[in-house]
């Protein structure tokens, strides 16, 4: 079976996981160095935000590896619909052989296996529920390649070992993410930029200043003031706009494009002319909160694709989708470019559009030449 040496050090290093999340994919690769798996994949998605609040892989190749966050949907058909999955019990492994064979077949049409398990030589998977509330959704799951054969008794017995060290380990790992995941990374994300960005509140007072914001309202030329521990631009009518964008945005839940990216702060002459505005995800009942950004008017982009994901949290699939797009590329080229059909990238695009609160393609295009960050050195 497993000697008990070996099942207290995959236990201990499950639980190591908690206070290392990066660690997961060295946990992975451990059970499946241990149950002859070829690939692990793990995921915790908050409810109903659909925000990753866990996402690592383990054993996939290039170009695989930028394909598996595209096939959710595809999956879950997989295994014999939602329906399906929502039934399985908790308390015990998920071999995909058992539950739906008839997707493994020779003979099988199912999408997701044609193009995915079969160039990959994967005939078997299993998958184990994490996590199902009305606050995220779990999963752990492994592929098992044609060389090893189908998934057995083995595998299964020791999974059951494992699996409530899993559960309890994803579990605490939700509530400690849950509660700082989204901070930590738009204040990391921030911190690194010389471009100025505050996070406020909707009465423009200050939650979070970068070192760049802090340096130029330590400046003597300067186009906005911290009065009162609220921001305020010298330039009126921008302040005037700026107020009435987020006292809007604040009371309807949106927020105008046309206002919030790209505001003039000031003349042509000042070192800083534009404003750019973008609402945070809010959590639960909290108070809404905004990122401000200062830009010159000739920014040069860097990399827009992950200080958008940051702010507006898309998941690693919807970031490539928006680098591909807001670069110029067609949904065809795109498509082609990740290697997925053209329905996956619309299906991501409209969710990106809802995250976004953009209605056109053109309009991501616009949103990444606004908000190019330029790193501090």
């Amino acid at each position: 079976m497993i000697s008990p040496d070996r099942l207290s050090h995959l236990i201990g290093l499950i639980y190591q996981c908690v206070l290392e999340p990066p660690r997961w994919p060295e946990v992975m690769q451990c059970i499946c160095d241990e149950l002859n798996f070829r690939t692990g994949v793990i995921s915790i998605l908050a409810l109903p935000s659909g925000e990753p609040l866990l996402a690592a892989t383990t054993g996939f190749e290039e170009p695989w590896l930028d394909r598996v966050f595209f096939y959710a949907n595809e999956l879950v058909d997989l295994w014999g619909g939602d329906e399906v999955i929502r039934q399985l019990p908790l308390d015990e492994p998920a071999v995909l052989s058992v539950i739906n064979p008839a997707a493994l077949a020779e003979d099988t049409a199912h999408p997701f296996h044609e193009a995915f398990n079969k160039p990959q030589g994967f005939v078997d998977a299993l998958a184990i529920g994490l996590t199902r509330d009305n606050q995220s959704i779990g999963t752990i799951g492994f592929n098992r390649h044609a060389d090893a054969g189908l998934i057995g008794a083995r595998e299964i017995e020791i999974m059951r070992l494992l699996m409530p060290h899993l559960q309890r380990a994803a579990t605490i790992s939700r509530v400690l993410e849950a509660r700082s995941i989204a901070a930590r990374q738009i204040e990391a994300a921030l911190a690194s930029l010389a471009i100025p960005v505050a996070l406020v509140a909707s009465d423009l007072s200050v939650r979070f200043a970068n070192p760049a914001l802090t340096d130029l309202l330590a400046a003597a030329e300067r186009n906005l003031d911290l009065v009162n521990n609220r921001l305020r631009l010298r330039f009126g009518p921008a302040q005037t706009l700026l107020a009435a964008t987020l006292n809007r945005c604040a009371s309807e839940g949106r927020i105008d494009g046309e206002a919030a990216f790209g505001m003039p702060i000031g003349t042509p002459q000042e070192q800083m002319q534009s404003l750019h505005v973008l609402p945070l995800p809010r959590e639960g009942q909290g108070e809404p909160i905004f990122a401000i950004i200062l830009s010159p008017a000739s920014a040069a982009l860097d990399n827009a694709g992950e200080m958008v994901a940051s702010l507006f949290g898309l998941t690693e699939a919807e970031r490539r989708v928006f680098g591909l797009i807001a670069s110029g590329q067609a949904v065809e080229e795109t498509a082609r470019r990740l290697g997925v059909a053209e329905s996956t990238i619309r299906t991501h695009l409209l969710r990106i559009f809802a995250k976004t609160n953009c209605g056109r393609q053109a309009e991501l295009v616009a949103l990444a030449a606004a908000f190019r960050p330029m790193v501090r050195h």
